[in-house]
């Protein structure tokens, strides 16, 4: 969770300002470093905090984002957060 938390922020989201593309891919990457826990823990409370205070931030930064690139992330949020499904369906739009 420390890894994907910092991955995140330092490696993603300062980052966007300079290199978008390589930003999101890193933001993406961190959050699939969350994949291991949700597949020992589901419904971890941890992990679904951190993406329930995110998602205003994943709407934003994906809002000019292509509609693969946009499935990728819907997609692994899903997954990591089923039952904030149709929260992370929003994102599409």
């Amino acid at each position: 969770m420390r890894d994907c938390n910092y991955a995140y922020h330092r490696k993603g989201i300062d980052k966007l300002y300079d290199d978008k593309v390589a930003a999101k891919k890193a933001m993406y990457e961190a959050l699939n470093k969350l994949s291991p826990i949700i597949q020992q823990r589901p419904n971890n409370v941890n992990v679904q905090n951190f993406l329930y205070g995110k998602f205003l931030e994943f709407k934003n930064v994906l809002s000019d984002s292509d509609v693969k690139e946009k499935t990728d992330f819907v997609n692994l949020l899903k997954k990591l957060d089923s039952g904030n499904s149709s929260r992370y369906a929003e994102i599409m739009n």
